[in-house]
This record gives C-alpha cells, sequence and structure tokens, in this order.
C-alpha cells in the first residue's frame, strides 16, 4: 500500500539516495533541481537549484557532513549537510593532475580541461560514497581523450585524487559493496605476487563501475579492475546495486530486463572483523557517585 507520495519536483526523477539513518532522502530530477527530503513528515527540507541541465545522480555522505549532485552540464557539486551551501564546485580538471592507477603515469595537461562527458548518450550520472565516508566516486569523466571514473578523497572534495583507466564507453554509475574486507598479502619478494595497499586503511573496499555495455569490479587495495561483466543486456545499462550482505549485484538496463550477479562464500575476499581497541584505547567510564539515601522518620 501507498504509505506517503512526496511532491515537489515538476518533471520526471532520476535518482534516489538515502541517508544511512534514513531520515533523510535526496532525489534528483530532470527539472534542474535536486530535493533533500524529511522521511518522516514527507516535507522537503531544501531544494537544490544550482544545476544548470537535468540533475542525474546524487548521493549522501554516510557521516552526514555532504551532499553530491551531479548533473548534465558536467559539474559535480557537494553540498554541506547541514549549511546546505555548496562547498565545492568540480567542473575543470587542474594543471596537476592525479596519474591514472596503473603501471605507467599519465602527464598533465597543460591547461584545465572538462572533466565530465557532454553528451554522453546516458540518462544517468549515478556518484556514491565508500561505505565508510572516505572517498567519492563520480562517474562519466573524460581525460587525455578517454573515459574514466574519477575518485575523490574525504579530505580534499574539490579535486580528484586520482582516475580509474576506462573502459570503451562511457562510465554512468557507481555502486559500494557493503561488506569490507580483508587486505590481501602482499610481499616484497619480486618473484611472489604483490599487493601493495595504495590507501592506508586497514581494509579493502570492493565497488562496481557501470559503462554503457559492461559492468567492471575494482578494490581500493590496487584500483584495478579484478572482474568484468559484458554482453548481459541488448540495450544500454543503467544501474548497479548490491544486496546487503554484499553477496548478490543487480544490474539493471534500458531493455527492460535486470541481471543478478552471485558472489560465492569468500569469492570477493574474507570480511574484515575490525580488532578489539588496545587496553590504553578504552577509555575508563567516569565513576559515579550514588546519592546518599535520605533519612526516613520511624513510624
Amino acid at each position: 500500500c501507498l504509505w506517503c507520495a512526496y511532491r515537489g519536483h515538476r518533471e520526471d526523477v532520476y535518482d534516489l539516495c538515502w541517508s544511512r539513518s534514513s531520515a533523510t532522502m535526496l532525489s534528483a530530477s530532470i527539472d534542474n533541481t535536486a530535493i533533500l527530503w524529511d522521511v518522516a513528515k514527507g516535507e522537503p527540507l531544501k531544494c537544490f537549484t544550482d544545476a544548470q541541465n537535468y540533475v542525474q545522480g546524487v548521493c549522501i555522505d554516510p557521516l552526514d557532513d555532504f551532499l553530491a549532485t551531479m548533473s548534465s552540464d558536467r559539474c559535480l557539486r557537494v553540498y554541506g549537510a547541514k549549511s546546505f551551501k555548496i562547498m565545492y564546485n568540480v567542473s575543470r580538471l587542474p594543471q596537476s593532475t592525479p596519474a591514472v592507477l596503473s603501471s605507467s603515469p599519465q602527464p598533465a595537461p597543460s591547461k584545465p580541461v572538462r572533466m565530465f562527458a557532454e553528451g554522453a548518450n546516458t540518462f544517468f550520472r549515478r556518484l556514491t560514497f565508500s561505505p565508510d565516508g572516505a572517498l567519492l566516486v563520480v562517474p562519466c569523466g573524460r581525460h587525455e581523450g578517454g573515459n574514466t571514473t574519477y575518485v575523490f578523497a574525504r579530505n580534499n572534495l574539490s579535486r580528484p585524487a586520482a582516475h580509474l583507466p576506462g573502459p570503451q564507453k562511457t562510465t554512468t554509475a557507481v555502486s559500494f559493496c557493503p561488506t569490507l574486507f580483508q587486505l590481501r598479502p602482499h610481499t616484497t619478494s619480486p618473484t611472489a605476487e604483490n599487493h601493495p595497499p595504495v590507501l592506508s586503511l586497514p581494509y579493502r573496499m570492493v565497488f562496481a563501475v557501470a559503462s554503457l555495455e559492461q559492468v567492471l569490479l575494482y578494490d581500493t587495495q590496487e584500483f584495478v579492475a579484478i572482474a568484468a561483466f559484458s554482453s548481459m543486456h541488448f540495450a544500454p545499462l543503467t544501474d548497479v546495486s548490491w544486496s546487503a550482505c554484499g553477496s548478490m549485484l543487480a544490474v539493471s538496463s534500458t531493455d527492460g530486463y535486470c541481471t543478478l550477479v552471485k558472489f560465492t562464500e569468500a569469492e570477493l575476499g574474507i570480511p574484515y572483523v575490525a580488532p578489539p581497541p588496545e587496553p590504553n584505547q578504552i577509555t575508563p567510564v567516569p565513576k559515579q557517585t550514588l546519592p546518599a539515601p535520605k533519612q526516613t522518620t520511624p513510624v
């Protein structure tokens, strides 16, 4: 049954994102706006009208500090989740450009260039934060004449920290597996398989990037594709989403069908379990002084 109808957009809604607490929801529309909703009241908290064209992707920081939108005006906008003010407006690549995360570094462009594709033949630019909020991954990127997906670090959302080697077709959607995994072992031996971590994290995260014709799986230990799925649909892909347990990936397409990819136990890795805190890191509970008992007069 219909629980609530949220009315505020004047045109079709292209994307939705829930906050981690489910108290708020962010929606994107081709009326060039994004709306942050109070879920319980069914009322808009803020309507963002800065986009100059269709808003095709939205996401909410799991730590509730940022809201991010991506529109077909080729601009990434990051807002403060409490102030609702634009904190970062990213559309051009600065001269000091991060190298693609591969064996050969790429030269920086001589002047700032547009970062995101124009006329990409896609309805969606679905960006997302990582489950821990450390990364923001944005599709529909262009670099050195090729397709790419940009990775932003939380401590500096004004410019990308890296970009991923892209497929032949434009990337349209990104989705992180909700499960954190243990790092793969690495060694300094030149004859052994080496997996030094790219990020200084005690775990690795797996995420799916959908282009118009295939899905690539990456992880944050190396930022190289660890798997690829193609020839699944007869029409362009539109979205990817993980199950809550992280063992299934759903892929949708404009051909009207969805594909479910099932991963066996430990196929993506061994789930990460945070170690218990060191004894010197445990904060003792303050000693409480109980009030003295009241004096009573015997009857």
